[in-house]
């Protein structure tokens, strides 16, 4: 597969300055032509400990949407 990441973002979560990185996931060019669904991944870690806080992933297909 190939991802893609994203710069972070400084952002306030549940009070607390926070990293928000995202990143895409993809499936590789020629399995593409079989499937045609992706990931999205945002993860938020604390700015001063490095604590991850919370980790989110979506997975999307055509017709298999997590509402998440």
């Amino acid at each position: 597969g190939e991802a893609i990441f994203y710069f972070e973002r400084q952002e306030e979560y549940n009070g607390l300055k926070v990293y928000h990185l995202n990143a895409k996931a993809l499936p590789l060019k020629f399995y593409s032509k079989f499937f045609q669904g992706y990931a999205v991944l945002d993860s938020y870690v604390d700015m001063h400990t490095y604590v991850p806080l919370l980790f989110r992933q979506r997975i999307k297909a055509p017709g298999k949407e997590n509402p998440y």
